[in-house]
């Protein structure tokens, strides 16, 4: 995943992605160019995101299938405009948002993660609307701080696993790597929190074509969690706040101009 935001992406920022970069097996690569350029602009972030995974391609074995793009406000909106323009498998953006130009025409899978008290909001959630299904908008409480490793982990894996099972002709050894490693994270994570556990486990149930010994685990581990009404209420109440954010929030559209709706 290619990662953007103004400060050029520093390594407190980057250090939340170990979590997820161990879990996915997934190299997180940043543009430092960015850190001298103030507000990210599209066509020069592109270029320099061009330049990143040229140099990534050259050291490391890339799947055609598995480029990710992300970013933190500004950088959101490169991570959208970069996903656009190479046909990405998807975001993972931190307040992101669509400039006027944009149309949501992306493919993959959109995670657009927004704290509740950031003017942002409005923006992020016109943008997942546009995205319609194949995007989430999911609200943490706080003000624009960037998500704890483990939100961002949660929200990496809900972009990763839909687009790896989709191409899962080709993916065949990405996906037995990624169910070696993300079944004991779920487990553990059940231990935690039941409610983020059973948002994921409803996810890979529901949203990716599991098979065999993993499926069944799987689903093992989501009708135990459900006997909690923790669980149950965390699913609720996210679905809930999605469901907000694409019926109210998303109304006051991309630069507050107002999202067409039949």
């Amino acid at each position: 995943m290619i990662w953007t935001q103004s400060d050029g992406a520093k390594q407190e920022t980057l250090q939340r992605f170990t979590e997820a970069a161990d879990v996915l097996g997934m190299i997180i690569a940043s543009p430092i160019e960015a850190r001298h350029e103030g507000q990210v602009t599209l066509l020069n972030n592109f270029v320099h995101t061009q330049n990143v995974l040229s140099d990534v391609r050259r050291d490391y074995k890339i799947s055609g299938h598995g480029i990710h793009f992300g970013g933190d406000k500004s950088g959101g909106a490169a991570a959208l405009y970069n996903s656009l323009k190479i046909r990405s498998a998807g975001t993972y953006t931190v307040s992101g948002y669509l400039t006027p130009n944009m149309t949501g025409a992306n493919q993959g899978h959109h995670f657009l993660a927004g704290s509740t008290n950031s003017s942002h909001r409005y923006m992020t959630a016109y943008a997942a609307a546009k995205f319609e299904d194949d995007a989430t908008h999911m609200l943490y409480f706080g003000s624009r701080e960037m998500p704890d490793s483990r939100n961002i982990t949660i929200g990496m894996i809900w972009m990763y696993a839909q687009g790896l099972y989709e191409n899962a002709s080709s993916r065949g050894d990405e996906i037995e790597t990624f169910e070696e490693r993300v079944l004991p994270w779920l487990k553990e994570l059940a231990s935690i929190s039941k409610g983020q556990a059973a948002y994921l486990t409803r996810m890979l149930s529901s949203d990716c074509r599991l098979k065999g010994l993993f499926k069944q685990e799987i689903g093992k581990l989501h009708t135990q969690l459900l006997q909690s009404n923790e669980a149950v209420a965390h699913v609720q109440g996210t679905d809930a706040l999605d469901s907000f954010s694409g019926t109210q929030l998303a109304k006051y559209g991309s630069h507050f101009k107002p999202l067409d709706r039949a």
